[in-house]
């Protein structure tokens, strides 16, 4: 079964994510179902954290992802329109970038490219296109 991801080359073999550290998947609701998709692909290969998976309850939600970011190997963020117009989604990415941890930009939509704050944050970052 196909994610997306045809040419892929990751293997259970091949990541150095350390086992102790997760990656986390920054993304707007909206595009839940394919982010499932996404991380059927990836959860093979590293440990995962999302909010619907991860989040306690126990603090303060804020803190919890913020924690989440700053404890991540990389993150993970799906890039959409409906990305681009979330304030929790741009400032979950400002955070990871200003903290200068790694991120991944996922395009879901081959001919989409964000503008504004996304589009200045992420034109020079190594990118994955979803098909």
């Amino acid at each position: 079964m196909s994610h997306g991801f045809e040419n892929s080359k990751l293997s259970p073999h091949s990541t150095e994510v350390s086992s102790r550290r997760h990656v986390m998947i920054s993304y707007n609701w909206e595009n839940t179902e394919q982010v499932k998709q996404i991380i059927e692909c990836l959860k093979p290969y590293m440990h995962l954290w999302r909010d619907k998976s991860n989040l306690t309850g126990a603090g303060d939600l804020w803190t919890e992802i913020a924690d989440a970011i700053t404890q991540s190997e990389f993150v993970v963020a799906v890039l959409t329109l409906e990305y681009t117009k979330s304030d929790s989604c741009t400032n979950e990415l400002n955070f990871a970038l200003n903290n200068n941890i790694p991120v991944i930009p996922i395009f879901l939509e081959p001919t989409f490219r964000p503008t504004g704050n996304v589009g200045l944050r992420t034109s020079k970052l190594f990118y994955l296109l979803m098909r």
